[in-house]
């Protein structure tokens, strides 16, 4: 397990890993193995394996439709309005099973904010009111910027390289009403800092602020050194 093997020879992520490392990737994806909680505290970087629950039989047509329903409804749920391109970005479906999915749980079409057309359930289709302003500084890989494949709306184009590293992973971020305007990282003393990527003015600032005071009190987190993250942690 502790054998070495050269990994991604020829490409720009190579590296030289442990076979343990690549054979609980495997088993992880397989299902035979599971990771749990990790040991100690919640910041801790060990975690547990444990065995997987037994593989279930093979479903039938009509389990696979009604599980794909499933999905696409708690999809849009929780990402909802969503595009064909979205759901099938997430679930590596074809276009086909996308739409048959769509019109399985009774998804209504709707026209977003570019004039495109996405899909919202039937009862999420009523306008919301405007909620009270709000600041929140998220860590990093936080799916509330991931779960489109086009994002714009949420995270400018011309930050992503402040956020996201070579292979699509996006670091902590500082949001006001939803949208990304920077991003935050703690230094070795425990100190919570952030940088803006764009100026929301004094007001927003002085909000951001108080959020970076309480955010972590004495605990500690491991930095991941995503782009801005790396230059602000130091």
């Amino acid at each position: 397990m502790r054998e070495e093997i050269d990994y991604g020879a020829s490409t720009s992520y190579r590296a030289t890993q442990p076979v343990g490392i690549r054979l609980l990737h495997v088993l992880g994806i397989e299902g035979s193995m599971v990771l749990r909680r990790p040991v100690g505290s919640w910041t801790g970087r060990r975690h547990r394996w444990v065995l997987g629950p037994s593989v279930p039989a093979t479903p039938s047509a009509a389990e696979r439709n009604g599980a794909q329903t499933e999905s696409t409804r708690h999809r849009l749920a929780a990402y909802g309005p969503a595009t064909e391109e979205d759901l099938a970005r997430w679930t590596g479906w074809g276009v086909r099973k996308v739409r048959a999915a769509f019109a399985a749980c009774t998804a209504a079409e709707v026209e977003l904010a570019d004039g495109s057309s996405g899909f919202a359930l039937a009862d999420a289709l009523e306008p919301l009111a405007d909620p009270t302003p709000w600041a929140a500084l998220l860590p990093a890989l936080n799916p509330t910027a991931r779960g489109w494949k086009h994002r714009d709306w949420r995270l400018s184009p011309e930050h992503r390289t402040h956020l996201v590293d070579r292979t699509g992973n996006l670091g902590p971020t500082v949001r006001w009403n939803s949208r990304v305007i920077g991003s935050w990282a703690q230094q070795p003393d425990g100190e919570v800092v952030f940088d803006l990527l764009t100026d929301p003015g004094s007001q927003v600032r002085e909000v951001v602020t108080a959020e970076a005071t309480s955010l972590l009190a004495d605990t500690r987190v491991t930095r991941r050194f995503r782009p801005l993250e790396r230059r602000l942690a130091s």
